[in-house]
């Protein structure tokens, strides 16, 4: 708020985003006098009064000024190999609090930023038909634990739980591009699978 902008940057602002002597203020993206207007409909779908409604996403209003190229997320699944074969450290540390030992280190020895759930829930939103909305983040019955373990001998796949023991996201997907991790060891399958599934069509 208050801020004014560069002569560059005022180039690139339109003009039904009105700045208040040179400086961006409340009414350059919202237009108090809508909420006046003799329209419910309006007020409904447009609450905060935005300018340029309606938008296909939220940041449509945002990206009339910057440059959405600048916000693209990163995409820590992809690139994690470089054109030489070698992992790309950086891309670990999105996730990792330090790059894993590929070739020797069991998931339960891999340091993590934070709670899984979260980390996964920074670019995967949650969804109705997604086994994390079925109470399934929750530490596995004995019994269902035991079919776990008879799997992941089975397939010579892995099923890790996390740090509390319950079952996570990693527990089905495997996060890692193929070529991370090598594969002979169980935590490569599911690795470049379009769903991650460790175990794809197989994995309930």
């Amino acid at each position: 708020m208050n801020i004014e902008p560069s002569e560059a940057k005022k180039a690139k602002i339109p003009r039904d985003l009105p700045l208040d002597d040179g400086k961006i203020s409340c009414r350059t993206c919202h237009d108090i006098h809508m909420q006046c207007e003799d329209n419910a409909e309006l007020r409904f779908s447009n609450k905060r009064f935005l300018r340029g409604m309606p938008f296909n996403k939220r940041t449509d209003l945002c990206f009339k000024c910057h440059d959405d190229t600048q916000y693209r997320k990163l995409d820590p699944h992809n690139d994690q190999i470089d054109e030489q074969g070698n992992i790309v450290a950086s891309k670990c540390l999105y996730c990792h609090v330090e790059k894993p030992d590929e070739l020797r280190a069991s998931f339960g020895e891999v340091r993590l930023l934070g709670n899984i759930l979260i980390l996964c829930q920074r670019c995967h939103a949650k969804s109705l038909n997604h086994p994390a909305n079925a109470n399934h983040m929750v530490m596995p019955p004995l019994d269902i634990l035991a079919m776990m373990r008879k799997t992941e001998q089975q397939f010579g796949i892995i099923l890790p739980l996390d740090y509390d023991g319950k079952i996570s996201c990693p527990t089905c997907h495997n996060p890692h591009q193929r070529g991370v991790i090598p594969a002979e060891r169980f935590g490569a399958r599911g690795a470049g699978e379009d769903t991650k599934q460790r175990l794809p069509g197989k994995m309930c």
